[in-house]
């Protein structure tokens, strides 16, 4: 169970998938993972929170920046930094507009860096290149 201060307003919902892992993306505010697992590459779970316009307070854990850019499209804390955790998941839970923009830039980025539109167009980019030589 949860304590503190942001008990009443943070939710751990376990493994979901499906739609009801679609539907809490929906129903959420931010979305948070404070990765350092040793195995963890590329998170899909942070794309698809982008896809969904969340901000992502997530770590500096392997290629985790390169999917989230820090003060852009969320926040980022180092791994084990629960204070700074703690502030962040804070300040985005007081400043709503900047929660809003956060996620609106995440959802920008993902529509040009995930979405299959883009993977098309990269694809019919080298297709069209390695017809040329």
């Amino acid at each position: 169970a949860l304590a503190g201060e942001f008990a009443d307003r943070v939710s751990l919902h376990g493994v979901l998938d499906g739609e009801a892992k679609w539907d809490r993306y929906r129903q959420a505010s931010i979305f948070c993972m404070p990765t350092f697992f040793e195995a963890e590459g590329a998170p899909l779970v942070i794309i698809e929170a982008m896809m969904f316009g969340l901000p992502v307070l997530s770590t500096t854990w392997r290629s985790v920046p390169d999917l989230v850019t820090d003060g852009k499209t969320g926040l980022l804390v180092s791994p084990h930094d629960a204070q700074g955790l703690a502030g962040a998941l804070q300040s985005l839970l007081v400043d709503s507009g900047w929660r809003h923009e956060l996620g609106m830039s995440g959802r920008w980025a993902f529509e040009e860096r995930f979405s299959l539109e883009s993977h098309l167009a990269a694809l019919r980019d080298v297709l069209l290149d390695v017809g040329r030589t």
